[in-house]
C-alpha cells in the first residue's frame, strides 16, 4: 500500500520528536505501507513505514527527482546504515548510525576513494548485534553496502 502525505493523520511520538502515521483522525489504525512527498510533483521523500513508524528504507530526493540520501530506519529513528550522495548520484558519505546519533562516518571523494573516516565509540559493547556487524565493515565495504528492503533487524517485533 502507497499514501501521500497528506493522505494519514500524524500524532507526535514522545520518545523519538517525530511523528507516529494513522489511517483516521482518531489514531486508532497505525498505518502499514509506504508515504510518499512530493512538492510540484516532483517525489521529495518515500520512506516504509510498519505499525505506524517510520520502518525500513527512507529515500529523500533532491529537486532534480535524483537520490540524495538513503537511510535504514527503525522506530521513527536512523539505525543502520546511511549514505548521502552527490548530484551525480555517486555516494559522498557512508554512515553508521543508532537512534540518529552518527557512529561512524567515512566520506569519499569523487573517485569513490575513502578520503576521510569518522568514529565515534561512546557506546562501546552496549550496541545491538546488528550495528556491531556494521561495524565490523571496512571502510570501502560500508561504501558499497547495498540496501535491503526486507533487512529483518529494522523490523518492529
Amino acid at each position: 500500500m502507497e499514501k501521500q502525505f497528506e493522505e494519514l493523520y500524524l500524532k507526535d511520538d514522545p520518545i523519538s520528536g517525530e511523528s507516529d502515521y494513522y489511517l483516521d483522525e482518531l489514531f486508532k489504525n497505525p498505518y502499514n505501507g509506504v508515504v510518499i512527498d512530493k512538492v510540484n510533483d516532483i517525489l521529495m521523500w518515500k520512506f516504509d513505514v510498519r505499525k505506524g513508524k517510520r520502518t525500513g528504507l527512507e529515500y529523500v530526493y533532491n529537486t532534480d527527482g535524483k537520490v540524495e540520501q538513503i537511510n535504514e530506519c527503525r522506530n521513527n529513528l536512523m539505525f543502520g546504515v546511511s549514505k548521502e550522495y552527490d548530484n551525480n548520484e555517486d555516494v559522498k558519505t557512508a554512515s553508521i548510525v543508532y537512534n540518529n546519533s552518527y557512529l561512524k562516518i567515512v566520506e569519499v571523494n569523487e573517485k569513490q576513494n575513502v578520503v576521510l573516516e569518522n568514529y565515534d565509540n561512546r557506546y562501546e559493547d552496549k550496541l545491538p548485534e546488528y550495528l556491531r556487524k556494521l561495524l565490523l565493515l571496512s571502510n570501502q565495504e560500508l561504501v558499497n553496502y547495498e540496501f535491503k528492503t526486507d533487512n529483518p533487524n529494522l523490523i518492529i517485533l
